[in-house]
């Protein structure tokens, strides 16, 4: 919370003190780097058969998030299907990027924490 985004949770929850928002962005979106660079790295390696580095920084990334576009909460920035979850029916937030056009999708609806078994 020391980032600022702290900052935004009291604007966008309406708070009088600091408060998280409902995702940890910073984290969240440095692992969606490092997932990238992962793959980048093993397209890399078949390719050429060399090593590849990568390096991701969560003060960097908050950096980026703090000094992006801003959505203004309108109904463009949520999905327009909705899905029925374990929580009731709920609609996704859109993601900020796509690759060759293609929006991210997921197999399964939002589950409550600790409901999947811990197995790989």
């Amino acid at each position: 919370m020391s980032t600022g985004i702290a900052e935004e949770g009291i604007r966008t929850l309406g708070k009088d003190q600091p408060a998280p928002l409902p995702v940890q962005a910073i984290d969240h979106a440095t692992g969606y780097l490092l997932a990238a660079a992962t793959l980048r790295g093993l397209t890399e390696r078949a390719r050429t058969g060399r090593g590849f580095e990568a390096r991701a920084s969560l003060a960097r990334t908050a950096q980026s998030l703090i000094g992006g576009p801003r959505r203004d909460g309108s109904g463009d920035d949520w999905s327009e299907d909705p899905e029925s979850t374990a929580f009731g029916t709920a609609r996704r937030l859109k993601s900020p990027v796509t690759i060759d056009d293609e929006p991210l999708r997921w197999d399964r609806p939002a589950a409550r924490f600790g409901s999947s078994p811990p197995v790989w």
